[in-house]
């Protein structure tokens, strides 16, 4: 069972490893965005906006991975200087770093849509409201 363990870890290790120095910012938003979820989900908080951002934050974070990765590939392609590793490596971060972008985003938006339809509906409009209040 022990090694069934270490090999999950060493390859969630080099998975994160070949998304580069992007990885960081990525596994902060995830962080964020689990903290900020369990924080409205346990105080009953209706204001959804900072999740909101959170989530949509993070495609752009893997689409910069992706534009940084696709940019050493061609670096390396131009150089020609040992450039199947480095083209490996470049299309290897561009596409860890998107599709970790998209594997916190979306579950992201799932939990922002729950959030979104707990909130309290007014059935009236803030203008019909002060209508209402005047007579």
């Amino acid at each position: 069972m022990p090694n069934a363990c270490l090999h999950h870890l060493a390859r969630l290790l080099a998975y994160l490893q070949a998304g580069g120095w992007l990885m960081l910012p990525l596994v902060a938003l995830a962080f964020a965005i689990a903290l900020t979820a369990i924080r409205a989900a346990a105080t009953h908080d209706t204001d959804s906006s900072t999740l909101a951002a959170l989530v949509a934050a993070a495609p752009l974070v893997g689409l910069l991975g992706t534009v940084i990765g696709m940019s050493e590939t061609f670096s390396a392609l131009a150089q020609q200087q040992n450039a199947d590793a480095l083209l490996a490596n470049g299309i290897a971060k561009a596409l860890v770093t998107t599709q970790t972008g998209l594997a916190i985003a979306i579950p992201g938006a799932f939990v922002l849509a729950v959030l979104k339809t707990k909130r309290p509906q007014n059935k009236m409009s803030p203008q019909k409201t002060q209508n209402k209040q005047k007579n």
